[in-house]
């Protein structure tokens, strides 16, 4: 291994232990902790980045090629990016695309910070394989927060088409001067920080050039039609996304909260028709919520592909019962909820999954879990899905294998998969058995970078 990589890396470890922790480390440490359980497909096409990566369905939004795959993370930071790098490079992906920097900036950190970690990825990317073509993503433009202002914003975004510049197989792309539009908000952004579907549209046409034949699927009237299901914030945007995706006979739409949406579960059942449906930005999530999605999923029937799906899975309520709202009244909710998607999706299948354990005792959730699955046996058209029994040591709490601070972790997402895949066609899940494997790989190949 070059001597220049493992300065960087020694470097880059130096930077991150003077960082401070955050209040919502365990949250993005969940999905960062999925990743090192998992492959990738041949030939992959990696996007990377933080909530602007990921709260974007890629995947989908190529016409489901199940090449690509997402890895950003909601409050990612470059430094993270750097650390958990090797989850995925060391399957030698085909292509990567960084966009990176947003949350360094607006909370302080400088121009040369950024481009330094960046830098460092790339060295990770280009020791694992030469042969990966890397794009370096320009930061998009955002409301001014500390040291984020069009002025730094720029200043980090020339940094990095130099890194780009100076390494082979490395192409800049430019998408701060075509997405102004986020900092007047609608119909572009509903905080000038994150995007609807019509800034996805954009990006995505701005990326095809790179991704060898592979089209965007999103309309040429997305900005007229795309539908927030009367959101507001990260969920209206996520919606959007929603409204303007097909869904045709043989998916699968997973409706739910943060633990769905930050499931890649067409890669974990490896079947590109599981179609994830979830929100995210926090523990937990509201049926309330969950019943808009189902608006916007089945929106604009006359211009986008609006099929029956095969199947609809919903996992929602965690918010609820951890709320005082009387038990009766959730399972009214709850009720009219799979009425909708009844009523949307009259032939297609519905499994109510079981809400999760949690680390503190919480009676309403087993009490409720045995409302679903008493729901499930009285209506033929229905079935139930007990993911908290395999979750949950013997006295029914989150067993902290799978769970922290009531995140479920890579090991648990693979407990699930095993689970979901006895009641979805077609899925060949990741086991528990290959995600402990694939996870001490990923440890013993991190741990070399400071070794040697």
């Amino acid at each position: 291994m070059p001597k220049h990589f493992l300065l960087s890396l020694l470097t880059a470890a130096a930077l991150m232990a003077a960082l401070p922790a955050r209040a919502d480390e365990p949250f993005r440490d969940h999905r960062y902790d999925s990743w090192k359980v998992m492959t990738l497909p041949k030939d992959a096409i990696v996007f990377a980045g933080n909530s602007i990566t990921d709260m974007h369905n890629w995947t989908e939004a190529f016409g489901n090629d199940p090449r690509i795959v997402n890895r950003g993370n909601s409050g990612g930071y470059s430094h993270e990016m750097l650390q958990t790098a090797e989850t995925w490079a060391r399957f030698k992906p085909a292509k990567v695309f960084i966009k990176i920097g947003t949350n360094d900036l607006g909370t302080g950190y400088t121009p040369e910070m950024v481009a330094g970690n960046v830098q460092r990825t790339v060295d990770i990317i280009r020791a694992e394989s030469r042969k990966t073509e890397i794009y370096i993503q320009s930061i998009l433009p955002a409301r001014d927060q500390q040291n984020r202002t069009p002025a730094t914003t720029q200043a980090t975004n020339e940094l990095l088409r130099k890194i780009a510049e100076h390494t082979p197989r490395t192409t800049y792309i430019d998408l701060y001067s075509r997405l102004g539009g986020i900092l007047q908000g609608a119909p572009y952004s509903l905080d000038n920080l994150h995007m609807e579907a019509l800034g996805y549209r954009i990006w995505c046409e701005a990326l095809e050039p790179y991704l060898g034949g592979i089209k965007c699927v999103y309309p040429a009237n997305t900005e007229q039609r795309q539908d927030t299901g009367g959101l507001g914030y990260s969920h209206g945007m996520r919606a959007t996304y929603f409204s303007m995706q097909p869904v045709g006979h043989d998916d699968v739409l997973f409706f739910g909260d943060e633990m769905v949406k930050n499931g890649e579960w067409n890669e974990l059942l490896h079947n590109p028709h599981v179609l994830n449906r979830g929100s995210h930005w926090g523990y937990g999530g509201d049926i309330a919520c969950t019943s808009r999605f189902v608006d916007a999923a089945f929106a604009n029937r006359d211009i986008v592909m609006r099929e029956d799906p095969k199947q609809v899975l919903l996992y929602t309520g965690t918010a609820d019962l951890n709320g005082k709202t009387p038990l009766e009244d959730i399972e009214a909710q709850y009720k009219a909820l799979i009425e909708k998607v009844r009523r949307e999706a009259p032939t297609s299948k519905i499994a109510l999954v079981s809400l999760m354990p949690t680390m503190w005792p919480n009676d309403r959730i087993p009490a409720f879990n045995k409302w679903l699955r008493e729901t499930a046996a009285a209506d033929a058209s229905l079935s139930y899905i007990d993911i908290y029994t395999p979750l949950a040591t013997p006295n029914g709490a989150a067993n902290p294998a799978y769970f922290k601070a009531n995140y479920i972790y890579g090991l648990g997402y693979a407990v699930i998969s095993e689970v979901l895949a006895r009641h979805i066609d077609g899925c060949t899940p990741l086991t528990l058995r290959q995600a402990r494997k694939n996870k001490a790989d990923y440890e013993r190949r991190a741990a070399k970078w400071l070794e040697n």
